[in-house]
């Protein structure tokens, strides 16, 4: 059996859902805060993130026995994790995960400063 570390707080939520290509701002109308939506293609689901929340995105690959994992963590002012996203490889997810993830740190690097 494998251990799974989580880190973070609040909650784990897992899908193979293809994360696009609905992308929306919004600000909420309860906190006026700005709101970035990346939604499935039927918008069955949504991932939504508030951006003053967030500090910086970093972009890491983990090696996990025979596979890497892609992922894209959401850090807060304080350092502290708010949200991480785990690729799915393959294009049988739709927009190749890899190439997409590759791009990113080509032309950002590894994190993003906000």
């Amino acid at each position: 059996m494998t251990s799974l570390k989580v880190i973070g707080n609040g909650g784990i939520l897992e899908t193979t859902s293809k994360l696009g290509p609905h992308f929306a701002t919004a600000t909420s109308p309860k906190t006026g805060e700005d709101i970035v939506t990346f939604a499935s293609e039927d918008k069955s689901f949504e991932f939504h993130v508030k951006t003053q929340q967030i500090s910086k995105v970093s972009f890491s690959k983990v090696e996990k026995g025979d596979k890497t994992l892609r992922i894209c963590r959401f850090v807060n002012q304080q350092g502290g994790p708010l949200s991480s996203l785990i690729l799915q490889s393959g294009e049988e997810h739709g927009i190749d995960s890899e190439l997409w993830f590759d791009k990113m740190i080509l032309e950002y690097g590894t994190e993003i400063q906000f």
